[in-house]
């Protein structure tokens, strides 16, 4: 039944772009051959088919997500942490996921209703043909189509979040079109349509309008506002088009068959794998807080992180946790591309970004000796190259020094060390002042 639903929304009824919208446009770049091939395997032998599964909707995830990334053209560490931005990619990205898991929850129960024929199981060819064709549909098919939506939206979400910020100066928005022969007629009609940036009339006609809708939305002082009597609304637009995804955070409409009774553990399980939520987990005294990740790592070093974190954010730093992708292939150094800060090293993971701008690598000093702190900053510089250390005992400024300049002079990576110490008090050194390190005492 969601196969049929899916083909008939994503079919053109329009004269004018011949069927593009099923056969769409656009480069997506996805392999999931192999994974496809074992699910057929695994399901047709009853062996466990749930971590292919989790493989299988992760990667379509990062793949839209990507799509998500390019239309909106901002990334969360390249604006304010607060701001509305920062909260509408949340959002964006947020139901790219949930939308991604739940696309692949009906891919799978696609291939389970194929293992049976007339209460009969198939045999393994057939039921592998299946799969295959299934695949086909829901990756080569209606993918492409997807994701040229999610560039659409999140590129619609950005400029909603500009509008509303600029409506004092540029109070109106005009409908237009791309203007080639590939728009459709309905769409025609809306162009030039003006009216007030938080008029009604922008909760229906918002783009996208539909499946691989090119059309724009600009905003202006034009005060020639179209009356609502000439506006004549397309009754083709599909209804779970007729709303404002950009100013509800969405990508893709709540009402898309997919998410058609969903089990809510399917939207846990995205949430629990997305990369791109944050929650507040602790605030400072000055103003500090931290915000950690879904996906921040919680072994055995997560309680000493988290400490230094807090420490941190009680001098009034600003901490967020950054969560752990292991670059082992193609589809995960392309997501680590698009979730983690320019400053986290190639190959690497590291701690946290603190006050937007340095990554940092966190470690904690059991021994407290020179060797002990030399060893934390080398191993520290590879994974940033700003290491803070937090000291469980004390030790005499001389022996900190000595380590700092000594590791320092080997590691030509490292830019600054900030160094804790048992009263919790911060030291933030940068290069030339660890270099600097007994200068004046042989000076005199």
């Amino acid at each position: 039944m969601t196969k049929r639903k899916l083909d008939e929304i994503y079919s053109c009824i329009c004269p004018n772009c011949s069927g593009l919208k099923v056969n769409a446009l656009g480069d997506v770049d996805i392999d999931l051959e192999k994974e496809i091939e074992k699910l057929a395997h695994d399901f047709y032998y009853g062996h466990q088919t749930k971590r292919t599964a989790l493989k299988v909707a992760n990667k379509v995830a990062a793949t839209i997500s990507g799509a998500v990334a390019q239309g909106y053209g901002k990334d969360v560490f390249s604006v304010d942490w607060n701001s509305a931005d920062r909260k509408q990619i949340e959002h964006l990205q947020q139901n790219v996921y949930q939308f991604s898991f739940a696309k692949t929850h009906e891919q799978l129960k696609a291939t389970t209703a194929a293992l049976h024929s007339d209460g009969k199981i198939v045999p393994f060819t057939e039921f592998r043909e299946v799969t295959q064709r299934i695949n086909n549909d829901y990756t080569n098919r209606y993918l492409p189509i997807e994701y040229n939506t999610a560039i659409a939206s999140a590129q619609m979400g950005s400029r909603w979040i500009q509008y509303q910020e600029e409506k004092d100066d540029l109070p109106f928005l005009t409908y237009r079109t791309v203007g080639d022969g590939r728009v459709r007629s309905s769409h025609e009609k809306l162009d030039g349509v003006t009216r007030a940036v938080d008029d009604f009339i922008w909760d229906t006609i918002f783009t996208p309008n539909g499946w691989n809708c090119r059309c724009d939305i600009e905003q202006s002082t034009d005060e020639k506002v179209t009356p609502v009597s000439k506006i004549i609304i397309p009754t083709d637009i599909p209804p779970m088009f007729k709303t404002n995804l950009a100013k509800s955070g969405l990508v893709f409409p709540a009402d898309h068959p997919y998410f058609d009774k969903l089990p809510e553990a399917v939207i846990k399980t995205a949430d629990n794998n997305n990369p791109f939520l944050y929650e507040k987990t602790y605030a400072g005294k000055k103003g500090g807080y931290v915000y950690q990740n879904s996906l921040t790592p919680t072994g055995k070093d997560f309680k000493d992180i988290f400490s230094i974190s807090k420490t941190l954010a009680n001098a009034g730093d600003k901490i967020v946790m950054l969560p752990e992708i292991a670059p082992n292939n193609e589809w995960k150094e392309a997501l680590r591309n698009v979730v983690l800060p320019d400053g986290v090293k190639q190959g690497k993971n590291s701690d946290a970004i603190v006050n937007g701008n340095q990554v940092v690598q966190f470690k904690t000093s059991s021994s407290n000796t020179q060797a002990s702190i030399k060893g934390l900053i080398k191993a520290g510089s590879k994974q940033s190259d700003v290491i803070c250390i937090k000291l469980t005992e004390k030790v005499a400024a001389k022996d900190l020094q000595r380590a700092l300049k000594g590791q320092v002079k080997q590691s030509k990576s490292v830019s600054e060390v900030w160094i804790i110490d048992v009263k919790d008090k911060i030291t933030k050194y940068n290069r030339s002042e660890i270099a600097d390190f007994f200068k004046k005492r042989k000076q005199k």
